[in-house]
């Protein structure tokens, strides 16, 4: 117990023990007292004992209050949100968990300014909230905010604002709630979904998605339109088993059932019945996924028209299938006990083979990098016992040591002189996979001017020109460079001739048309490919471009984002060369006249703005 409820304690003691001796006094004297006096005495005691107990409550009253502020305290300092209160912009108490929040001691943050724990983006958006509220009117109580540790660290906050009771002249009480895991935990599943959406919609094959529960389809991509007929908002409308046959319908949905009691499917064969009436063979696979917290089966659909046709082809005419094979540009082959039984050309040029029938006979494990042959095995075991009737899959085949070819293979179980065997159709996808490869090892795109950079470049050109030799169309290279690029790095250091690359980058962007391809060439130097365009109607918007970025830089130092001179300083000069048709001419070639122009355009720029004075005498020769 505190010395403080000690002595109110004591006080309330001795409040009763007067009380009593006053009472018992009253009694004895009106026992003895006849007449008149009993009367007075009896007011005397009624008046004591009523002193008395007016004293006792009022030290009762001031032990219940100091309690209550003592435990509202605890509660308070203790409790799991931010709570301050703040005047005039300043804070003037604040508990345990919001010091901690932001990294101080609480009284570090004694009388500074709320503002200074606001993250710049949103210190306008809270300044004018204090300043509608100073004013009287409505404001909102909750919002959201970035707010600034004392280590410079920013986080997310979900915040409750109201003036404590007499009005905001009193006060106002906030509390807050740190929200910043949430919002990272809601930013990563928002990067998942719009990868699962990419795939998702890029998909070759249909995907249907399906609730668990009800069997209705709650999304289907493009691919899924494109089989059955129906439009994506009919499909989202209908039960998975109403793209089955309707007398089918009731054992598509105990197969659905069973699907997700198990969380998968491996695949198997089915019928598809699409919006004209007509069926389509297809191979089924299913997986339970979950997005955005939700439970959903994932069907992928196979069509199988074009495969059951073939195979049908193939078993009505032996002849048919070796004349086909034989003339098919992509891999055929038929396997059967694990080895190669037959093939085509295609097939044994990919495997190292000198021909046909140098293959045929060939141990499959021998070719299939042993990393592969796993999967390998297990997916021809499935066709071979029937439990499957077509899978598709990537090989990695190894006709050399240390070499490796990827191969797109479909893979379907036929009968091969009266025996079962599988028949695999495949395509070389190696370039493909180096390319995707190389696209993630080293992006497209410059990292200052979001630009495509030199390699795009390179990549792009030659799809150009060949699209230029096929239609007879013209191709031109607009070369810019940054005139006095250098004197503004020297004058004002590399972060603003970085910020003059950038505003550069963003003219060029802002004039390119649709099928205009703006590049970064290097250093200060950019680059437009330019289809159906002339090489003088491609230098005439030189002067425009460089006429815009004057006005983009005064924009700029208007805004204090750059110095007042960079727009005196800085233009743009510009040459341009057209592809020409029917010659040896080079990538390179094409560059060096570009480039030549561009240089005869740059010291032209350079005569004229000495002549106009418009440069300081010190850097009119800087080009």
């Amino acid at each position: 117990m505190s010395q403080r409820q000690s002595a109110q304690t004591a006080s309330l003691t001795g409040y009763v023990a007067a009380f009593a001796a006053i009472s018992v006094m009253s009694l004895c004297v009106i026992s003895c007292t006849k007449g008149i006096y009993a009367s007075s005495f009896m007011v005397i005691g009624a008046t004591a004992f009523l002193l008395t107990l007016s004293g006792w409550l009022v030290v009762r009253n001031g032990q219940l209050l100091a309690a209550s502020e003592e435990r509202s305290r605890g509660l308070i300092d203790n409790a799991l949100v931010g709570i301050f209160v703040h005047k005039d912009g300043k804070f003037q108490f604040v508990n345990k968990r919001f010091a901690e929040m932001l990294g101080y001691e609480p009284e570090e943050l004694a009388e500074t300014s709320v503002l200074e724990t606001v993250h710049p983006d949103h210190r306008d958006m809270v300044a004018q909230r204090m300043r509608t509220r100073e004013a009287g009117e409505n404001v909102a109580d909750t919002y959201q905010l970035r707010f600034l540790t004392k280590s410079g660290e920013s986080g997310w906050a979900d915040v409750w604002a109201r003036p404590i009771a007499g009005g905001a002249d009193q006060g106002i009480l906030v509390n807050v709630v740190d929200i910043t895991e949430r919002k990272r935990a809601e930013e990563a599943l928002r990067e998942s979904e719009e990868r699962f959406r990419t795939l998702f919609d890029g998909s070759v094959d249909a995907i249907f998605l399906a609730d668990p529960d009800t069997g209705m389809l709650v999304e289907a991509n493009e691919a899924a339109e494109a089989l059955t007929g129906y439009s994506r908002a009919e499909l989202l409308h209908m039960h998975q088993s109403q793209v089955h046959p309707p007398d089918e319908a009731e054992r598509y949905r105990r197969m659905f059932a069973q699907h997700v009691e198990q969380g998968s499917a491996v695949g198997f064969e089915a019928e598809l019945r699409r919006k004209d009436g007509s069926s389509v063979p297809i191979y089924i696979s299913a997986a339970l996924i979950e997005i955005a917290g939700r439970r959903l089966l994932q069907g992928r659909f196979v069509d199988l028209s074009e495969r059951k046709e073939a195979e049908r082809q193939l078993q009505a005419s032996e002849k048919k299938f070796r004349t086909f094979t034989e003339q098919s540009l992509h891999p055929i082959w038929v396997i059967q006990d694990g080895r190669i039984v037959y093939c085509n050309s295609a097939l044994s040029m990919y495997i190292g083979a000198d021909s046909p029938e140098q293959a045929q006979g060939m141990k499959l494990n021998e070719i299939v990098e042993a990393e592969s042959w796993a999967e390998v095995e297990t997916r021809l075991r499935l066709l071979l016992s029937g439990k499957s009737q077509g899978e598709r899959m990537a090989i990695r085949f190894t006709p050399l040591p240390g070499e490796v070819r990827w191969h797109d293979v479909q893979l379907g179980r036929i009968e091969y002189e009266g025996r079962p065997a599988v028949l695999a159709d495949s395509q070389d996808i190696t370039e493909i996979k180096l390319l995707m490869e190389e696209l993630d090892a080293e992006r497209l795109h410059d990292s200052l001017t979001g630009l495509y950079n030199r390699r795009y470049f390179n990549d792009v050109f030659g799809r150009e020109v060949k699209h230029s030799d096929r239609y007879g169309t013209s191709l031109t290279l607009l070369m810019l460079d940054v005139d006095n690029f250098k004197a503004v790095n020297d004058a004002f250091g590399h972060a603003v001739g970085d910020q003059v690359l950038q505003a550069v980058a963003e003219v060029v962007r802002q004039h390119a048309r649709g099928a205009d391809i703006p590049i970064r060439f290097g250093g200060d130097e950019f680059l437009i490919v330019m289809p159906n365009t002339s090489w003088a109607d491609a230098e005439a918007i030189t002067r425009r471009l460089a006429e815009r970025l004057t006005e983009y830089l005064q924009e700029q130092a208007e805004k204090g984002q750059l110095p007042d001179e960079t727009a005196a300083l800085v233009w743009i000069s510009g040459g341009a060369a057209s592809y020409q048709h029917e010659t040896d001419e080079t990538l390179d070639d094409v560059v060096r006249r570009a480039d030549e122009r561009m240089y005869e355009q740059k010291e032209r720029n350079r005569a004229w703005r000495d002549r106009r004075g418009e440069l300081p005498a010190e850097q009119r020769r800087t080009g």
